[in-house]
């Protein structure tokens, strides 16, 4: 893996020029720090990142333990030293947060032989020592016969400590129970509530996602073919969900921003009568005392798979285009129309996915996998609260395409240093070392 310290355009690297109207000119560039190595022997699966207080930083990922996959965390100091590597158990898909006082929280997927699938959790607190496992999710003995299984696992971490963890539960042959959306939810200084049935059987079953804010409101938002709805946790309880959009085709996206201004985004697919080629469009709703209209963002018709990002009522939403180039647009506040698309890629060989995070500041960071002819590269820009986007980074040589391994980890730290983790041959890790603030 080589060192790339040097900012590279990315339109140098293809040899083309990224332009799409209403962009404005590059913003200055920014210094990524050199590839460092997190794990001794190859990853099984993508990392995830979490940065807390003064940019300590924690990875985790999943190892093989020796014929059993094995969730391995791993924690790097404000001041660059890391922790050794420790394991957390059998396991895989581990997801990390870490709060304002740099305690990390852990959530994966286990199976035990003669259990369900579970969802586990353990906590490092500041002082490096670690709480024991707890399983989160219904645990019962298995049924050879029943494919009960929890997917799609979100965890989201509040400054004060307050914690959500939110899945789906149930069995999708139809042998055993219907899926559902569960959640857990553990108060700042207090212990995991949960699990708690947020929907009926069988109404979300699309994709979902969860935010936390500074003072542990949290909202989960989930799809189906009834459309979007939401839920929040207020004061101790789960509210019953509520239909934000209707229509929608699309995984949908949750944020919550420091000042606690909350916006939900999601795609619409919508096929013609005359069975014409169909049409992908992006909208968006505020909560505010209650979720507004849906609001277009796009109207080009090519757009899918949306990421959303609030800072002090802007907001910021990215999202792919069916050529898999990634765009973003973003309203500077609430009452404000949505600006032109900006593209922040050009067209890709094959699709990727991307992550999106934001620090209280609204320091935005996004980064993808682009994979081409010469194999996959991750990639990467940011944005100052008060800028514009940087142009495309190469963070990695190309390596061979393997599809799994496309996922990327992403955080965002004080002053906007970013923190991209990726796998290939070993868990990689590299953060952009500007801090001018």
């Amino acid at each position: 893996m080589r060192s790339n310290r040097a900012t590279v355009p990315f339109a140098a690297v293809l040899g083309m020029t990224l332009a799409a109207p209403g962009q404005p000119a590059a913003a200055a560039q920014v210094d990524w720090g050199p590839t460092q190595q997190v794990s001794l022997q190859q990853p099984l699966g993508p990392p995830d990142v979490a940065v807390g207080p003064r940019t300590g930083t924690a990875v985790v990922w999943t190892a093989d333990g020796g014929g059993f996959a094995d969730v391995r965390f791993r924690q790097r100091t404000p001041d660059g030293v890391w922790h050794r590597v420790r394991s957390l158990g059998r396991g895989g898909g581990p997801q990390v947060g870490m709060d304002g006082r740099g305690n990390a929280i852990t959530v994966w997927h286990r199976t035990r032989p003669g259990r369900i699938p579970e969802i586990v959790t353990a906590r490092r607190r500041v002082d490096g020592t670690w709480s024991a496992r707890r399983v989160l999710s219904r645990t019962a003995p298995s049924r050879t016969d029943v494919d009960t299984a929890t997917t799609d696992l979100h965890l989201a971490v509040s400054t004060g400590g307050a914690a959500v963890a939110v899945w789906r539960w149930g069995d999708d042959q139809g042998d055993g129970p219907e899926p559902r959306v569960q959640a857990a939810y553990r108060p700042a200084g207090g212990r995991w509530h949960g699990p708690t049935d947020l929907t009926r059987p069988g109404v979300c079953i699309g994709g979902l996602d969860a935010a936390i804010g500074p003072r542990g409101n949290a909202v989960v938002v989930c799809s189906g073919s009834r459309g979007v709805r939401a839920i929040r946790h207020v004061g101790s309880r789960w509210t019953a969900p509520v239909v934000v959009a209707t229509g929608s085709d699309s995984r949908p996206d949750v944020a919550i921003g420091a000042a606690g201004g909350t916006a939900a985004v999601w795609g619409n697919r919508t096929v013609p009568e005359d069975g014409g080629e169909p049409t992908y469009t992006i909208e968006t709703s505020r909560l505010s005392r209650s979720w507004s209209a849906p609001v277009p963002v796009t109207t080009g018709g090519q757009e899918h798979s949306p990421q959303v990002a609030v800072s002090e009522g802007m907001t910021t939403v990215v999202w792919r285009t069916l050529e898999d180039a990634v765009q973003s647009a973003r309203r500077t506040s609430w009452s404000a129309p949505f600006g032109a698309p900006q593209t922040l890629s050009a067209p890709a060989v094959m699709p990727s996915p991307f992550g999106l995070e934001a620090n209280t500041h609204g320091d935005l960071v996004v980064a993808w996998t682009r994979v081409g002819a010469q194999g996959d590269e991750k990639v990467a820009v940011t944005r100052p609260a008060d800028g514009d986007w940087t142009d495309p980074v190469v963070l990695s040589e190309a390596e061979p395409v393997v599809p799994e391994e496309e996922a990327v980890g992403v955080a965002m730290g004080r002053c906007g240093r970013a923190f991209v983790a990726w796998q290939d041959t070993r868990t990689r890790l590299r953060n952009a070392v500007d801090c001018t603030r």
